[in-house]
């Protein structure tokens, strides 16, 4: 799929917060490197998907402190 054409709605930037998605990056991106080579596959596809969030400067927010009650 092709992202880089893609404009994401506003709207999505809440939804990814309100989502599963940022807790699994962040437990994901706390093991360690040994543990991150065993699921190698896996932590590729989590840093894909990072890059591809940090190319719309809609879902920026996403990698800065949040709100609390999220």
């Amino acid at each position: 799929m092709n992202f880089k054409s893609w404009d994401p709605p506003k709207t999505l930037l809440n939804t990814l917060i309100e989502s599963a998605l940022l807790p699994m990056l962040e437990t994901a991106l706390n093991n360690s490197l040994v543990d991150m080579t065993k699921e190698l596959d896996l932590m590729i596809g989590y840093f894909k998907l990072i890059k591809i969030i940090t190319r719309h400067k809609v879902l920026i927010p996403l990698f800065f402190d949040l709100d609390p009650h999220y």
